[in-house]
């Protein structure tokens, strides 16, 4: 995780050279020209799925799960290559795509990496209204099981900015949670994931039977961290939040607070 976000940053400097060029993308030729810039400038094979708000790529890595650091650096350059490229197309272009996402997966698809990007930080990040420390919260990574990786390469559809400070604050959990000893010997084994926002509701899901320490230790973590990114994206309207997860082995409602309220004022609902 640490070293895709890294590059993340490293490809982020090529995406800015390359925008001042004289090139323009023409909305209705995007899909083949990031096809042709892909294979041309990185060798990746790519299909190219557009939306009014949303373009996504769906790249082969072209080989199984990365093993050892330097498999695993090659395929970070490709999936970051795919991203360079999306990025490069849509701001030197005429369209109106707003979020760029880039599904990436091995020949045994084994694992799904995705990252989803929104095409407005990386010009407040350009234009120096945000700082790298901030742009790089900012960055969505997943990374899906064998048994979610066909259906989330399947799952497309126009992201709306409610979808991605939804997925945005379940990205900022599980990393807080691998940065933070203490958390992570409480949320090991965790596993979060973005279902659905509607009428200002969002609603996540965990599969984790949560004992009680645990739940109060997730649900803190998610209303500081629903906070921040509501502040980063005051134009997204999430104002609740609910987690859906196992208890005592039956699917029960773990999590439910308002969303906007300080963390640190308000009690732990469960």
């Amino acid at each position: 995780m640490k070293i895709l976000k890294a590059a993340v940053f490293f490809f982020a400097a090529f995406v800015f050279y390359s925008c001042s060029s004289d090139v323009t993308y023409r909305k209705e030729n995007l899909a083949a020209d990031l096809i042709n810039l892909l294979k041309k400038e990185y060798g990746i094979d790519s299909k190219v799925f557009l939306f009014p708000n949303t373009v996504y790529l769906d790249i082969d890595l072209g080989t199984d799960a990365p093993q050892k650091d330097t498999d695993a650096a090659e395929s970070f350059k490709k999936i970051n290559g795919a991203l360079t490229a999306a990025i490069r197309t849509v701001i030197s272009g005429d369209s109106e795509i707003k979020f760029a996402v880039v599904n990436a997966y091995p020949q045994d698809k084994s694992v799904l990496f995705r990252i989803i990007q929104n095409i407005d930080d990386f010009k407040s990040y350009y234009y120096m209204r945000i700082s790298i420390d901030d742009f790089s919260s900012r960055n969505i990574i997943e990374i899906k099981s064998p048994s979610e990786a066909a259906a989330a390469t399947l799952d497309k559809r126009d992201i709306r900015l409610e979808e991605f400070v939804g997925r945005l604050i379940v990205s900022s959990v599980m990393s807080s949670a691998g940065r933070n000893p203490f958390l992570a010997a409480l949320l090991s084994n965790l596993k979060l994931d973005f279902e659905s926002v509607k009428d200002g509701v969002l609603i996540l899901r965990t599969n984790a039977d949560l004992i009680s320490e645990s739940r109060n230790a997730l649900s803190l973590q998610l209303q500081k961290e629903t906070e921040l990114c509501l502040k980063k994206y005051s134009g997204a309207k999430i104002e609740r939040v609910i987690v859906f997860g196992t208890l005592k082995n039956k699917n029960v409602r773990l999590i439910d607070f308002k969303a906007g309220i300080s963390a640190e004022n308000k009690k732990v609902k469960l």
